[in-house]
């Protein structure tokens, strides 16, 4: 009897730390699963937020490229009005010379 106990109680202790081992496996793969999870939704917030940087960037850049338009514009039409400006004068001037003959 007391062989028999003895078995039966070592394979009852061998059952257990089988199953605690098979408890422990199951918790790190759990946490794995969660560290991994974890990483990927960090990574995924971390790819929002720098697209979401690009996208503030480019607004920023476009936003520029139109006050820089702008302003090329202003200048353009400054630079026409002095062209006619000059224009005008020198017509008003050919104007005078050809009613004063040059021969």
């Amino acid at each position: 009897d007391a062989r028999y106990n003895l078995s039966y109680a070592m394979k009852l202790l061998q059952q257990s730390q089988n199953k605690d081992q098979q408890n422990k496996d199951q918790q790190n793969k759990d946490q794995q699963n969660k560290d991994q999870q974890n990483k990927d939704q960090q990574n995924k917030d971390q790819q929002n937020k720098d697209q979401q940087n690009k996208n503030q960037q480019q607004k920023e850049k476009q936003a520029q490229s139109k006050q820089q338009a702008l302003k090329n514009l202003d200048a353009i039409n400054g630079d026409e009005e002095k062209i006619l400006m000059k224009v005008n004068r020198n017509k008003g001037d050919k104007k005078k010379k050809s009613k004063t003959k040059d021969w």
